[in-house]
């Protein structure tokens, strides 16, 4: 693919993703008339940041290092390179059972601490037993909606390696509208004694529908859904190797090159989210349920442009820039010499124009 239509897929994509969300802000603000503050305090600050937290530690490492590295070995032979490939393959479907053990000591956090997250009434009361299984119910729904969705990590890479972006962006889109649509049909039909409870079937909802379309899309494409398989051990160092074409190893079924890779980005990654939801932290710790629900209401108006234009811009980007250095290293071993130098400084100054006119755009959505 080339420079220009990787940037070109990647606009759109963005542009997909300010739209959806936009659409999923506009919904979901129909749900505040329904809920106090302190409800909405409880849903928005510490189960937000349990799920949060659950996704981004099962599944950041995994998106920035499958991403980088796809595409690179291509100068091998075929069956080397079906190799590689299904390495890279197995390593992303260790998010799933990543994601389900994160998922279970979060959950587990929650019901060992969810007597002191449910704070004091204003007139110093303590909150009464129903709000508190209200709480406990809410908290295993964000869990177990967590689980289902890092069940489609690994479709979710394997889009972003074909910078298929679009398809990312309307899964999540539809996921977004149906977590806001059933978040208002349950706060609307239930009582108001499971208001929690109401934001934790909505983002089951999410969940539930953003596998259901990534797992749709995957057994659609070409080559179906691409599954773990146990990978022969490679003679190709050895060709006097005995070989009885039964013995698979299991540990060469993984490329741990990029499984340390995995750890790294999962590590510095794990730095960043302190930093991004260090409010939340705070709040969670020593803030009531009525002052984080304050907090919400002024934080979804506040940060409005940065959820709905620069994060996406940001993501979409990111993904860009990693893919453009893979393509070009690629084409640093495939052609020769000649191309080689044309070619390069053609994607340097298309990725130079990029870069450009993003951070000119960031900047005037700043002024703005």
């Amino acid at each position: 693919m080339a420079t220009s239509n990787l940037g070109l897929t990647a606009a759109r994509g963005t542009l997909l993703s300010i739209a959806l969300r936009l659409t999923s802000f506009i919904l979901s603000q129909a749900t505040v008339r329904f809920v106090s503050a302190a409800t909405l305090g409880k849903a928005s600050v510490p189960l937000e940041l349990l799920l949060g937290t659950a996704l981004f530690v099962s599944r950041e490492g995994f998106r920035l290092a499958l991403t980088k590295e796809y595409g690179k070995k291509s100068d091998t032979d075929a069956k080397e390179s079906f190799r590689s490939e299904q390495q890279m393959i197995n390593v992303s479907w260790l998010s799933v059972p990543l994601g389900a053990l994160i998922s279970m000591i979060a959950m587990y956090m929650h019901m060992s601490t969810c007597n002191h997250s449910i704070s004091t009434t204003s007139e110093g009361e303590v909150t009464s037993e129903h709000e508190l299984i209200d709480y406990k119910m809410a908290g295993v729904l964000y869990c177990f909606a967590s689980f289902i969705e890092s069940l489609s990590e690994p479709l979710v890479i394997r889009c972003l390696q074909q910078m298929d972006v679009t398809t990312k962006a309307k899964a999540e889109g539809a996921a977004l509208v149906m977590k806001s649509v059933s978040c208002f049909g349950c706060l609307y039909m239930l009582s108001s004694n499971w208001a929690v409870s109401a934001f934790g079937i909505s983002q089951l909802m999410y969940g539930l529908t953003f596998t259901t379309i990534m797992y749709r899309h995957g057994k659609s494409i070409e080559g179906g859904i691409q599954w773990p398989k146990r990978v022969a051990e490679s003679t190709t160092t050895n060709p006097y190797k005995a070989n009885d074409g039964t013995k698979k190893s299991f540990t060469q079924s993984f490329d741990y090159q990029q499984l340390h890779l995995v750890l790294v980005f999962t590590l510095q990654g794990l730095f960043k989210h302190a930093l991004t939801e260090t409010d939340k932290i705070v709040l969670t710790a020593l803030a009531e349920s009525y002052d984080q629900g304050i907090y919400a209401i002024a934080s979804s108006y506040g940060g409005l442009a940065a959820r709905l234009l620069l994060q996406p811009i940001e993501e979409n980007a990111r993904l860009l820039f990693s893919r453009q250095a893979a393509l070009m290293e690629k084409d640093k071993r495939i052609d020769s010499k000649s191309t080689i130098d044309g070619a390069t400084l053609k994607d340097l100054d298309e990725m130079h124009k990029t870069f450009s006119f993003l951070l000119r755009t960031v900047c005037l959505i700043g002024l703005l």
